[in-house]
């Protein structure tokens, strides 16, 4: 990530402002009050939102009712622009909505949309959303001094509990307390499901005893189901006299229903026979009305161009005028600015002035000629399209005419053929009377002999009681039935109880198991990792610090270290000294290493964040001595960074870095010094 430009409205003691970084290393110079800090802070804001001790009462100026950040950086070879506002409201000072453009394109975002915006381009954990979103921010870009001094000072647990969430490592922590507490719900568990399974073997001898009645109820089915089989087999028998009986009655029934359908089809069909004779009088005036219409039609002339034909060379017409229109309106666009040019004697593009007017004011006439020609050419081609639709219109009368006409032909030849259908139709239903008579007068000798047999009655009789007999039995096998199913469906509820007691059983072994192996050993194995993790950590921190720390305090007798609680530990000729007894210079100088050293683990440690080209030191050189400042210079090569920015009113610090942005403050008011 590098820093580009950062943009100011309305921010602390500024009211506007603009600053440029440069790459390379960056000094932010001014007096103690001049607005250096509010510079970084303003990128803070950019970058993360109001958070911490970073509020919007601190931010937005006194007297104003809003103000805004402009933030724009490149991370990962693309260039990005953020900005966040801020606005008054009653008593308090609040983010509003602001935007990110990235690649020309421009994304309106909450404050809270553009802070997961920037932690996942940055490559920081997403679960930093729901703590401290800046806290890799701080303490591997931009660490105030007299911060990192108060992470020296502060209490073990503290300072260990901000070492295991900048590292990470305090997962290993909430991961162990996760698994007490599932080790402690499993035994819940275990208690709720030894209830559960206490009535197993008691359900298992119920299933035992229903199993025997069961059985003994499918036997007496059995014996039920052959007795109806045997009377079935009895009632059939009845059943097939009594349907040869009716097959004899059914029959002398179909000759009476065929009789009174012949009687019924009879007259039917001399109805029928009038209807049609009276529709066949009535086909010969319409089709003598629809021949007069058709001859109406043939005295209409056929146009010689098809529709398509027309309205193809309309719309070559069409384009040519639209071709003459565009034509002459460029012209005339040329002329209005040729005249213009004439007009003040000088081009106003290139400001070349017009050497012969006489010339100029000739090509200016051509153009104009050319417009006049256009337009009646335009003219011409208007009046041939208009000519050209009212040709389409003649058609469209024309094609109207000739459907209608299609129609007209149609309708004649069908009732032609209708009144030929008629003709026939005629003389078949004269046929059909005559062979329905004949047919009519055969039936009614044939009903002369219709009686109802008295052996039909008393079969039925013998039939209803065998019947009877045979449902009174099936209603004793449906009743034996039902008790089957009954058990069947009893034995299954607790068959389906007991397996589910015994997968219950199953689970329970399982939960013990679980809640022994969390216990015993998993939430030791955390414990364990995050210790080994820790010592890591602190072995290349420590490295790190004693490395930074030799460079800047040049005293042989003074050395320090960091212990296993990150806690530095300061000797003296061989003796431990307390931190606060140390001179200030001393104690910058361990605050600067320490800073270095976290910015240096980190960047190591977690390969996925892109800040890793960017280091800003507020005031790092308080209290140091000549030679410490010249110490500042050789840590600054060492760390070879893309981009150091540097905030400092020592004046020593210009000697050896490659850019200085000077500040000043006047009236209030801060501004950078050009």
């Amino acid at each position: 990530m590098i820093l580009r430009r950062v943009r100011l409205e309305n921010i602390r003691s500024y009211t506007t402002a603009e600053i440029a970084f440069p790459e390379g290393s960056v000094l932010l110079s001014g007096d103690i009050g001049s607005g250096k800090s509010t510079v970084l802070l303003a990128a803070d804001f950019a970058l993360f939102g109001i958070q911490g001790d970073l509020s919007g009462g601190a931010l937005l100026r006194h007297g104003k009712e809003t103000g805004a950040v402009e933030l724009d950086f490149d991370v990962g070879g693309k260039s990005y622009t953020i900005r966040r506002t801020l606005k008054r409201k009653d008593d308090s000072v609040r983010q509003t909505a602001g935007h990110i453009i990235c690649d020309g394109v421009k994304k309106d975002l909450t404050a809270q949309e553009a802070k997961f915006f920037i932690l996942d381009l940055l490559g920081y954990p997403r679960e930093a959303l729901k703590k401290d979103s800046a806290l890799l921010y701080r303490y591997t870009v931009y660490t105030p001094q007299e911060q990192m001094k108060g992470v020296i000072e502060a209490k073990p647990d503290e300072r260990l509990d901000l070492i295991r969430r900048l590292f990470g490592i305090d997962r290993y922590k909430r991961i162990a307390e996760n698994a007490d507490a599932y080790a402690k719900e499993l035994r819940g568990r275990v208690r709720e499901l030894s209830g559960a399974i206490a009535d197993l073997d008691e359900k298992k001898r119920q299933k035992g005893e229903l199993s025997k009645e069961a059985e003994k109820e499918r036997d007496a089915l059995k014996g039920a189901k052959e007795k109806v089989t045997l009377q079935d087999a009895a009632v059939k028998k009845k059943r097939k006299e009594l349907d040869e009986l009716q097959e004899k009655i059914d029959h002398i029934n179909k000759t009476k229903q065929e009789y009174a359908s012949m009687k019924a089809e009879f007259d039917a069909l001399k109805s029928e026979g009038a209807r049609i004779k009276a529709s066949h009088d009535e086909i010969e005036p319409k089709v003598g009305a629809i021949q007069k219409k058709i001859d109406v039609f043939k005295a209409f002339k056929k146009p010689v161009l098809t529709r398509k034909e027309l309205d193809d060379k309309v719309s070559s017409l069409e384009k040519s005028e639209k071709e003459k229109i565009t034509r002459a309106a460029s012209l005339e666009t040329e002329i209005k600015s040729l005249s213009a040019i004439l007009e003040k004697g000088v081009c106003g593009t290139c400001h070349q002035k017009v050497a012969d007017t006489a010339s100029f004011k000739k090509g200016i006439d051509e153009k104009q000629t050319e417009v006049q020609k256009l337009a009646k050419e335009q003219s011409d081609l208007r009046a041939q399209i208009d000519f050209l639709r009212k040709s389409i219109t003649d058609i469209q009368r024309y094609d109207l005419l000739a459907r209608e006409n299609e129609s007209n032909e149609e309708r004649k030849r069908d009732m032609q053929e209708l009144k030929a259908k008629y003709k026939k139709d005629h003389e078949t239903n004269q046929a059909k009377l005559k062979a329905l008579a004949e047919k009519i007068n055969a039936l009614a000798l044939e009903l002369k002999g219709d009686e109802v047999s008295k052996e039909f009655r008393e079969k039925q009789k013998e039939y209803d009681e065998l019947r009877a007999a045979k449902e009174e039995l099936q209603r004793q096998e449906s009743s034996l039935n039902q008790k089957v199913v009954g058990l069947k469906e009893r034995i299954e509820s607790l068959e389906a109880e007991i397996k589910k007691k015994e997968d219950v059983k199953k689970k329970l072994e399982d939960y013990k198991s679980y809640s022994s192996w969390l216990g015993d050993f998993f939430t030791k194995l955390m414990g364990t990792i995050e210790r080994h993790v820790l010592v890591n950590v602190q072995h290349e921190f420590n490295s790190l610090f004693q490395k930074w720390f030799s460079m800047l305090v040049m005293d042989e007798s003074l050395s320090a270290r960091v212990d296993d609680n990150f806690a530095v530990v300061v000797e003296q000729d061989g003796f431990e000294t307390e931190y606060t007894f140390m001179s200030g210079g001393e104690r910058t100088a361990v605050a600067l290493a320490y800073r270095l050293a976290l910015n240096r683990v980190i960047n190591d440690l977690m390969e996925k964040i892109k800040t890793k080209d960017l280091l800003i030191l507020d005031e790092p050189t308080d209290g140091f001595s000549s030679d410490q400042m010249n110490s500042v210079r050789d840590v600054l090569d060492e760390l070879n960074n893309k981009q150091t920015i540097i905030v400092s009113h020592e004046p020593k610090i210009e000697s050896f870095v490659d850019t200085t942005i000077r500040f000043v403050k006047e009236s209030g008011v801060s501004r950078v010094v050009v």
